[in-house]
Formats: C-alpha cells, structure tokens, sequence
C-alpha cells in the first residue's frame, strides 16, 4: 500500500506589516514668552538659550527664541517693558533697533543668571523726537558681559539710557558710539561693579550740539577693576565723565580730545578708591577759538597711587607719577 500527501489548506493567518505611527509634536520652546499688562516677559531655561530681538516703529518685535518666531506689531498693543529672564545656560541676547521712533517709551530689562552671559545692543536706527529707550543689565552668578554699539543719531528731546549692575560674578560693559547728539538730545551710560573683577569701557567719538548732554557714570567693585573713557569730537553741548575704582587695586583713565572750535563744557571726575592705583586723566583742549569750559579733578584716594595728568586737571593724593606723566598740586 502506497500513502500520498495532499497538500492541506491555505494558511490563513494575516501577515503583520510593522509600520511607524507619526504622534503629535509635543516639543516645548526652550525660552517661554508671555505678555500681560504692557510687559513682554521671555524666560530661559537651564541650557544654553539665544535670544534675538530686533525692534521696528514701523513693522513691531520680531522675536526669534532659540529658532522660534514671534511678531509683536507696532501699535497700542506694543509692550512698553521687555524683561528678559535667562537663568542657567551660557545665553546670547541681541537686541537691535532699526528705524527712528518719533515718540514713546521702551525699557529693556535682562536678568542675567547662573552662566556666563553675553548682551548685545545695537542702536542703528537711532532716536528722534521725544522717544526715549532704556536698556538695563543685571548681572548673575556667572560672568555678563554688555556690548553696545550706537550708530543712528539723537535728535530732538530724545534720550537714551544704557546701563549695567554687576553680579557675583565678573562683569563686562562697553559701549562704543559714533552717533551725533543734535537738539536737545541726551545719552546716559551707567554702571556699578559687582563682586567679580569688572572691566567698563565708553568711547564716543560723535559731534554733541549745543543743547544736547552726555553723561558717563563707571563705579567698580571690590575687586580689581579696570575702567576707561575716551572722547574725540566736537563738543559744544555738555559733557559728564565720573569714574571710580571704589575697593581694589584699579586702573581707571580718561581721553577727553575735543575739536577746535568746541565752545561747549566738560566735567570730569575721576576717583581711584581705597587700593594702590594707576590713574590717568587728561584732557585736550582745542587749539582755535579755545571757550571750552573745563573742570577735571584726579583723586587717588587711600593707598599708594600713580597718576598722569594734563596741566588743566587738579590733582590730589597721587603719590607717584606715572611714565611721561605730571602731578599738578591741588
């Protein structure tokens, strides 16, 4: 007897074909933003964050927060203050303004915290006016740095206000402008060291007009410091320098260099603390048709100081002087 094998039925099981299944993104923004009540509020978080900022009378905030875009147009709905938050991370932010508002107010506040942080302003589109805009820099636990550069002019009433609070760690700020100051216009830097070493610097080099005012304010900490003021231009408005290295051993200088024919009047103030400093003071007066008005006085303070200064600079508690300098008994 032979056996054959039927072949049995069909395998009916279903085939199982794997596939991937899109879900929904559920990505958070790194830099959180919310606006209530006129006030931006844009908030880090503990990485490395970027903000960029660029600020139009016309067009409005155009906000890029670590690649995501925000628009804010120009109009009643505009937020007076901004207050930038960065918290930990290494964090970038630039603000830049384009265009010349004609009226209104903005403040830019940046807290900086726990990492080493950059701030970058630039003033391209300038002021006119009665705007006015103020930028202030709170220093963390880390190192902040505030870099300012301002190029469009300041016209009519208009003002401007950059200013820098040290932290507890070291500090950077400075500020370079090529922008003429005509009407009324006037133009404030401000900035008081924190615990860490600080380094404040501000160089102008713009025309200031008979009504217009500049006024520079560096004050170190207790560390060593090192701050610097230089100015070369036509000044026929006012000028106001005060400098202190406060605590610490500090070098603290300033240039003032007007141009012939400068009829306006410059102030300067420059203190060294209770450390052995290096101080430098002096100021050129214009050769032709020389009525700028000066009043320039170097004090050293405590401590053993070396100082420089032109013949128009009372001088007091300098103990030695610097290479190639004078001291001028008060």
């Amino acid at each position: 007897m032979s056996f054959r094998i039927l072949p049995g039925p069909p395998d009916r099981r279903k085939q199982c074909v794997p596939r991937v299944e899109q879900l929904d993104d559920r990505s958070l923004p790194a830099v959180t933003s919310s606006l209530a009540n006129g006030v931006l509020t844009l908030t880090g978080d503990n990485r490395a964050n970027t903000i960029s900022i660029q600020d139009d009378p016309t067009t409005g905030l155009t906000i890029v927060r670590d690649g995501v875009t925000q628009i804010i147009p120009a109009g009643s709905d505009s937020p007076a203050t901004i207050l930038i938050k960065t918290l930990g991370g290494r964090d970038t932010v630039n603000y830049t303004t384009t265009g010349t508002p004609q009226s209104g107010a903005r403040l830019v506040r940046v807290v900086l915290g726990k990492g080493n942080d950059t701030v970058n302003a630039n003033i391209d589109g300038g002021l006119a006016g009665t705007a006015a805009l103020q930028i202030y820099v709170q220093g963390g636990r880390g190192k902040g740095t505030f870099r300012s550069l301002v190029q469009g002019d300041l016209a009519g009433n208009s003002s401007l206000q950059l200013g820098f609070t040290g932290g507890n760690g070291a500090g950077g700020f400075f500020v370079e402008s090529t922008a003429r100051l005509l009407d009324n216009a006037s133009l404030n830097v401000n900035a008081l060291g924190g615990a860490g070493r600080n380094s404040f610097a501000a160089n102008l080099d713009g025309p200031i007009a008979a009504g217009a005012a500049v006024h520079i304010d560096l004050t170190g900490g207790g560390e060593r410091d090192t701050i610097f003021t230089s100015y070369r231009g036509m000044l026929d408005g006012s000028l106001s320098v005060h400098e202190d290295g406060a605590g610490g051993t500090d070098i603290v200088s300033s240039l003032i260099a007007a141009r012939n024919a400068s009829s306006g009047k410059v102030q300067v103030d420059e203190a060294g603390g209770s450390g052995d400093d290096r101080l430098a003071l002096e100021v050129h007066q214009p050769r032709a048709a020389a009525t700028l008005q000066v009043a320039a006085t170097l004090d050293g303070g405590p401590g053993r100081d070396f100082g420089r200064a032109t013949a128009n600079v009372v001088v007091q508690n300098i103990e030695r002087p610097l290479f190639g300098g004078q001291i001028v008994p008060s």
